[in-house]
């Protein structure tokens, strides 16, 4: 199903997008 391909995509996109926006945090040394 085409629909639930796209949701999953989604998901892992956000979720990969989420871990680079704490990486690039981290390297400037500020936490939240």
């Amino acid at each position: 199903n085409k629909k639930i391909l796209n949701n999953l995509y989604n998901i892992i996109k956000n979720y990969y997008d989420l871990i680079n926006y704490f990486e690039r945090k981290k390297k400037k040394k500020i936490f939240f």
